[in-house]
């Protein structure tokens, strides 16, 4: 008889079974006591079949065979060993893992220098793998695009494209930049090579000095230490700053020069316009506006160390300097033949932008001079004439399509 149970499910009773006989322990009993078997009903076999039996045959199964496996690994060394020591082995090929290890007639030195090799580039391997497993994993913490603020406790959105981890353009965008770069430090090479090309460095900067960068920009292309504390730099400095680091290098990126000078240019024009919005006359002063930019950055480059200044001056006095500007002036030519950027206040602007670029690097020179007690007026040299496109070299169209200036308007 089947009976229902108060949740609605079908009872059907618990199985009665029949007695079993007791038997002593010399029958075989890990508890002292056992059963017979043959004289369970039919459910109760059954359920022990499925309960008890099947799943000790599985474990007993599973343990032959780790106890086989690990029988086998003996066995494998023992074999390996007598092969090298039988005669024949010298005229035998070895075979451990790689390929490379295969060897034929190779003294000990040489199948261990094999062997180094191997093991150094497994080294290499298993540290890009780590690398890569600390940035997922930054990546599933980040899944949720928040993080919190440690100095305010604030939550940050980093996916908002207002700004860096979501903050607005007012906000520490520095502050956020130096948050990152203290996330990725577990996760780079802790190494003095600066691995940033740059390429890299120019679009990084241009990105942060409008307000655009984002974890996502910087995670892919730090390695080293050397690369976060460039951007650490980055963090802390106004264009200025930056050009003024770039230019004390004995080496100095063109791409970061003409990125810096543009930025200060659209801040100063910003700065000007603000403060003239209502007096429209003052505003379109050409003479005002020009003593208005040298008021500014003489301002800004005073608070840069004196070493800095110096080794501005001697750039922007140089023959570094001559060639720079002979490409800004390259530039300027050729952009002004464009009739498609003459159709447009954008294209306007970026045939206007080289000129601007050449008479900020030449106001640098001068107020650099100021700030070392030098003579001024100085007298700078002529800009290198450029004739034609295959003059400029790889870095130098680099430096101009960053800020804009792709390679097309120039083969006009």
């Amino acid at each position: 008889m089947i009976y229902m149970s108060t949740n609605g499910v079908p009872d059907i009773g618990t199985p009665k079974l029949n007695p079993v006989e007791e038997v002593k322990l010399s029958e075989g009993s890990a508890s002292g006591r056992t059963f017979k078997f043959e004289k369970a009903s039919d459910s109760a076999k059954s359920l022990y079949q499925s309960w008890i039996k099947q799943p000790l045959q599985t474990v007993e199964q599973k343990l032959a065979k780790a106890f086989s496996n690990i029988k086998q690994v003996p066995e494998t060394i023992v074999a390996l060993f007598n092969r090298t020591q039988s005669p024949e082995s010298k005229a035998s090929s070895i075979s451990i893992g790689s390929p490379i290890l295969q060897a034929k007639n190779d003294s000990p030195e040489v199948l261990k220098q094999k062997f180094d090799q191997e093991m150094a580039k497994l080294d290499v391997e298993v540290e890009a793998l780590d690398q890569e497993l600390k940035i997922q994993t930054l990546e599933s913490q980040y899944e949720s695009a928040v993080i919190e603020d440690s100095s305010t406790g604030k939550t940050i959105n980093l996916d908002q494209a207002t700004g860096f981890y979501g903050r607005s353009v007012s906000d520490d965008k520095s502050k956020a930049l130096l948050d990152a770069t203290s996330y990725l430090s577990s996760t780079v090479k802790q190494k003095h090579k600066l691995t940033l090309s740059p390429e890299q460095q120019q679009a990084l900067a241009n990105k942060f000095f409008e307000s655009q960068l984002s974890f996502y920009d910087i995670k892919g292309q730090v390695k080293t230490a050397a690369d976060l504390q460039w951007l650490r730099k980055l963090a802390v400095s106004s264009p200025i700053q930056l050009l003024g680091n770039e230019l004390s290098y004995k080496q100095s990126n063109l791409g970061i020069i003409a990125t810096t000078l543009k930025h200060f240019i659209d801040n100063t024009d910003k700065l000007w316009a603000e403060k003239n919005k209502e007096n429209p006359e003052d505003q379109f002063d050409a003479v005002k506006r020009n003593q208005f930019i040298a008021s500014e950055l003489e301002q800004q480059v005073s608070q840069l160390p004196r070493a800095i200044i110096s080794a501005a001056f001697q750039k922007t006095t140089g023959q570094d300097s001559t060639q720079w500007r002979g490409v800004f002036d390259f530039a300027t030519e050729k952009l002004s033949l464009s009739d498609e950027l003459m159709e447009t206040q954008a294209g306007k602007v970026l045939i206007s932008l080289p000129t601007k670029l050449t008479t900020t690097l030449e106001k640098l020179a001068e107020v650099t001079a100021r700030q070392l007690d030098k003579e001024t007026p100085i007298a700078l040299s002529e800009s290198k004439y450029i004739s034609d496109i295959n003059s400029l070299t790889k870095a130098e169209l680099s430096a101009l399509k960053g800020i804009g200036i792709k390679k097309s308007y120039l083969e006009a």
